[in-house]
């Protein structure tokens, strides 16, 4: 479906987001720390989690896990790294880490 696009969409993530119209989450392939939405095929917006964020205390600094809320993408990242994506802007703020 995106032709060209260096990402993996990840279909559980796919969620209506405007009449008609759905918003596809990916993650990046090769940099496993790039959060990408598209509406069709144009980019609403992209995050790099790790340069938002920052390394990871423990594990790789690379993405673990995806979890799709109401209106948020709970983000695992290293070990137990954790942050939080506003699906409307891309908005990031990281949690912490336990």
């Amino acid at each position: 479906m995106f032709g060209t696009m260096r990402s993996l969409t990840i279909k559980i993530l796919t969620i209506p987001f405007l009449i008609g119209q759905r918003l596809f989450i990916s993650l990046d392939k090769e940099d496993n720390s790039i959060v990408s939405a598209y509406i069709g095929q144009k980019i609403k917006w992209t995050v790099n989690i790790i340069k938002v964020c920052g390394e990871p205390a423990a594990g790789k600094p690379e993405i673990r896990y995806l979890k799709l809320t109401k209106d948020k993408i709970e983000v695992t990242f290293g070990k137990h790294s954790f942050a939080s994506v506003d699906v409307a802007n891309g908005m990031t703020k990281y949690l912490g880490a336990d």
